[in-house]
């Protein structure tokens, strides 16, 4: 018996012992570089930042309705940067808005019907629901955000 356990011992110990372990706070590449996951998600976009700069958005206002876009707002859920998911891409929401003058921060607030994809809106009440409990500030930084994906 003691035997069995022995070699039952050594072979999880050998059969474990080359097996990569999936870690989640870094991004392994195939030339084994390591880097941290939070610098590849915030890993600087050139192009995102010269936009930025040529729409005359404050960059503080930006970050924060970003983080409030991912966060608290529950947004990402539904709303991805570039791409319609569940709803429509940022850059889309962000262009139809400025190009026709609207208010998000109204729409945010369920004071404005939508402009883009109405459609959806019976998906969105979920989240009006989140932000019209937002502050005057956060509604700002959110609509900034968005605005500043505008293309």
């Amino acid at each position: 018996m003691k035997k069995v356990i022995v070699f039952a011992s050594l072979l999880m110990l050998f059969a474990c012992k080359d097996k990569p372990v999936q870690n989640a706070e870094t991004v392994i590449y195939e030339d084994e570089m390591e880097m941290p996951a939070e610098a590849v998600a915030d890993a600087p976009d050139p192009a995102a930042e010269a936009a930025l700069a040529a729409s005359g958005l404050d960059p503080a206002l930006v970050e924060k309705g970003k983080a409030l876009f991912s966060g608290k707002g529950t947004c990402i859920a539904c709303h991805q940067p570039a791409e319609k998911t569940i709803g429509p891409s940022i850059t889309e929401i962000g262009t139809i808005y400025k190009k026709e003058g609207a208010s998000l921060v109204a729409f945010l607030k369920d004071d404005a019907k939508p402009i883009v994809d109405p459609a959806q809106y019976v998906v969105m009440q979920a989240n009006l629901a989140i932000t019209k409990k937002m502050s005057a500030d956060e509604l700002a930084s959110l609509e900034a955000y968005m605005l500043s994906m505008a293309k």
